[in-house]
């Protein structure tokens, strides 16, 4: 597992088979963007934000708009496999990368094809494909996974 910095942020990188990887993928979940209000018991909601939080401890990792669509990590690899799949590359033969921040909202998943493929871009070829995907709309390009070969 290596280290490097993201828009300043410490991120971990791991690299393994697609089954490996698809667990360390964390996901994320939508709460009401409050504070509590001590002196009336109650709360005060903003009604045009939601929090993100990590679904395994509910840390708070971003704070998005109420149309925002959140797009979990796990869709974008889930994509991904089922790509592979459907053009019959053996995935026990491919590896992958994953790099996230240190709240995991934001990832980096790179994926590698096996010998004897290659992705066809028309003017080049690739051996791999990389995935950049943000659970806050500040980092993904306004709520929209980014994609690159």
């Amino acid at each position: 597992m290596g280290s490097v910095r993201s828009r300043g942020d410490e991120t971990q990188t791991r690299e393994g088979q697609l089954t490996e990887i698809r667990d360390a993928i964390p996901g994320f979940e939508r709460r009401p963007f409050a504070a509590s209000r001590r002196e009336s018991n109650g709360r005060a909601v903003n009604l045009s934000r939601d929090l993100i939080v990590r679904s395994a401890d509910e840390v708070p990792v971003g704070v998005v708009s109420k149309q925002y669509r959140l797009v979990q990590h796990s869709e974008v690899f889930d994509l991904a496999v089922d790509a592979l799949k459907r053009a019959e590359v053996s995935l026990s033969e491919v590896t992958c990368q994953l790099t996230l921040t240190k709240y995991g909202e934001r990832m980096a998943l790179q994926v590698q094809l096996p010998g004897g493929y290659d992705l066809d871009l028309g003017h080049r070829r690739r051996k791999h494909c990389r995935a950049l995907q943000a659970a806050d709309e500040e980092c993904s390009g306004r709520g929209r996974p980014v994609c690159s070969v």
